[in-house]
């Protein structure tokens, strides 16, 4: 009986130690993460999985079985988890997956981004909409605050806030100048840049000055056409293509008359160093870009200058007008004279000179004198110059003192 009970006791104490031992054994079993425990995925993004180490006692183990629960179509908490049997135990990792609403609202504004009113003028909101993934129409949670005072000149701001079920919360401005009456409020006739920003406007010299030989022009058609059309400037001195605008300035490419090659602004710059630059905006720009675009757009052009290209002169040039019997709408007109408004603002901010060849060649009721323009192709009437125009805008350039300084 004692004999038995002593095998008993052994037995026992080796089924012990066999599994204790495997125990121990199974902690040394490691399965380690690559990557974050958690991971927060935005609603319908697609999990990647970036994968695990798994070994004993340094040896690698290939064995791993890797399952997930997860539903990228519906917010929640999911699970992926990675195992491999050892012995008699099963041994687990497992990396939490939460999906989650990380997109934002997004406010949509109507009317313009930049807003002139006049001096004790009512402020009218455009209105605006607020849309969202999941909670979907917003509007009616929009926050608004401004500190719009109509009764003092000066720039104010309306901020417009919306935020989502989640949490996300996006934000838009809508900037109104109040200003006391002044050229954009006088109508097309009344809109003359003459005696205004007179810092940086430059003014008709009798003499004639010999920065015209150091001097590349860069613009759309009108600008082509100068040595296209007659040679009034050479090749190397024109930059540009038709219906080239500020934002293909900055960001895309032009050729270069004098070998015909499309290149970018930057690499125009560094091959030809120009001594004086003559920018035109392009009327496309008046036409398709909103305000806000055109006002960006410029600024990285100065910047870009101010920072890279500090040998070269950079001077703007306002939009000629068009006909009111051409065959752009003659509303157009109005945007032409208020970005050639927000244009000289600019160039007043940063004091960079500006040609007002604009007012040169305008009629009295405020668009283009029609004798200054083409009127030869149906297509084609009242808003290119034609060789009397090239020639007086040519003259024009030739009496401007580039190296005024502005105070």
């Amino acid at each position: 009986m004692k004999v038995l009970r002593n095998i008993l006791i052994t037995l026992l104490i080796l089924i012990l130690l066999f599994f204790l031992s495997t125990f121990i054994l199974s902690r040394l079993v490691n399965i380690t993460l690559i990557g974050d425990k958690d991971i927060y995925l935005n609603l319908n993004e697609e999990y990647f999985e970036n994968g695990y180490k798994a070994s004993f006692f340094g040896n690698k183990i290939d064995d791993i079985k890797v399952d997930n629960n997860i539903n990228i179509t519906k917010m929640g908490d999911y699970s992926v988890k990675y195992s491999t049997k050892f012995m008699f135990y099963n041994i687990t990792t497992i990396r939490n997956v939460h999906v989650v609403d990380k997109e934002s609202p997004i406010i949509t504004l109507k009317g313009d981004k930049y807003v002139y009113l006049k001096q004790n003028e009512e402020y009218k909101e455009d209105g605006y909409e607020a849309t969202d993934n999941i909670d979907n129409n917003l509007t009616d949670k929009v926050e608004i605050n401004s500190n719009v005072d109509n009764s003092k000149t000066g720039l104010y701001e309306i901020t417009y806030k919306v935020k989502d079920s989640s949490n996300n919360e996006t934000i838009e401005k809508r900037q109104i100048e109040v200003i006391n009456g002044g050229l954009l409020t006088s109508g097309i006739s009344g809109f003359w840049l003459k005696g205004s920003f007179d810092d940086v406007i430059l003014k008709y010299d009798d003499k004639e000055y010999d920065y015209f030989k150091d001097t590349v022009f860069l613009g759309d058609s009108n600008t082509t056409f100068l040595h296209l059309k007659g040679n009034f400037i050479s090749a190397n001195q024109t930059w540009g293509k038709n219906n080239l605008n500020i934002a293909q300035i900055n960001n895309s490419t032009f050729p270069t008359h004098i070998n015909k090659q499309e290149t970018t602004l930057d690499n125009a710059l560094k091959t030809y160093k120009p001594k004086y630059l003559i920018v035109t905006t392009g009327i496309n720009a008046d036409l398709y870009m909103a305000k806000e675009n055109y006002l960006r757009e410029i600024e990285q052009l100065i910047n870009n200058m101010k920072t890279k290209y500090t040998d070269t002169k950079l001077i703007f040039n306002a939009e000629f007008p068009i006909s009111s019997k051409g065959t752009l709408t003659n509303t157009l007109q109005n945007k032409i004279n208020e970005y050639n408004y927000y244009l000289v603002e600019l160039c007043h901010k940063h004091k960079i000179n500006f040609i007002n060849f604009s007012d040169e060649i305008r009629g009295e009721d405020g668009y283009a004198d029609d004798k200054y323009f083409d009127f030869t192709v149906e297509t084609d009437k009242g808003f290119h110059l034609n060789k009397a125009g090239r020639e007086k805008y040519i003259d024009y350039i030739k009496h401007l003192d580039f190296e005024r300084s502005i105070q």
